[in-house]
């Protein structure tokens, strides 16, 4: 017998769409309708999407999948990558849509707990509908998370110049003018900062990190005055 691995502390229980930003894509580089094509046909114009907007070399493919077991009155689900491989029964009478949802979720456990970082990660699925309700679920955390918050910060913000006072509001809801967020609006073709060649979202992390903001990062490490000085290089 070798000797014993150490064991590191279990993580304690967390929702990752706490801790994870999700968006979720759901249009292909062709608009087809699934009666009108062959499963080939489908098959091609979904790879030809991946390719372009998710290529290998700059995303971290992790594949999900929910079905009915013949076997079984009930649903199973499979997550696939190359960092990790889970494939499970649901309880007896589930649907395939519980079983696409359980996949995803298990991909971003898996995400979160394994702490991967540094990476733009894609989940790809062929279930809408279980893309469109964990889009909603993250949306609906984050206006619920805001709405409880919000309040704690106004003394803050009440002391600050109203520049100031306009960045931080925009930053802590997230409702800002960041690549991020105009990409949800459908502003913008990707949220990837558009002032460097990091390949990065731009968000309120990427401001402290981003090579164009060097000089202002030595100027006022705010993230206040970061925001305004990537607005101006933006427009």
């Amino acid at each position: 017998m070798g000797p014993i691995p150490k064991l590191e502390r279990n993580l304690p229980p967390q929702d990752p769409l706490e801790y994870i930003d999700v968006d979720a894509e759901l249009n292909l580089n062709k608009h087809i309708k699934k009666t009108a094509n062959n499963n080939e046909v489908i098959r091609q114009i979904a790879l030809e999407t991946i390719n372009i907007k998710y290529p290998k070399d700059k995303w971290f493919h992790v594949y999900t999948d929910g079905s009915l077991l013949k076997q079984y009155d009930g649903a199973g689900a499979g997550v696939h990558s190359a960092y990790f491989n889970h494939y499970f029964k649901l309880p007896d009478n589930t649907t395939v849509f519980e079983g696409e949802l359980a996949a995803i979720e298990c991909a971003l456990k898996q995400i979160l707990g394994r702490r991967i970082k540094d990476q733009q990660i894609v989940i790809l699925s062929d279930s809408q509908a279980a893309l469109q309700k964990e889009k909603q679920s993250r949306e609906n955390l984050l206006r619920e998370k805001t709405y409880e918050n919000i309040s704690k910060e106004y003394d803050k913000i009440a002391n600050f110049t109203r520049k100031r006072a306009v960045a931080h509001f925009r930053l802590y809801t997230g409702h800002n003018c960041l690549n991020d967020h105009l990409h949800r609006m459908g502003l913008v073709q990707n949220k990837l900062c558009t002032l460097c060649d990091l390949n990065r979202v731009q968000d309120a992390e990427h401001l402290t990190k981003c090579p164009q903001l060097a000089v202002s990062r030595q100027i006022n490490n705010d993230l206040t005055y970061l925001y305004w000085a990537a607005r101006m290089k933006m427009i």
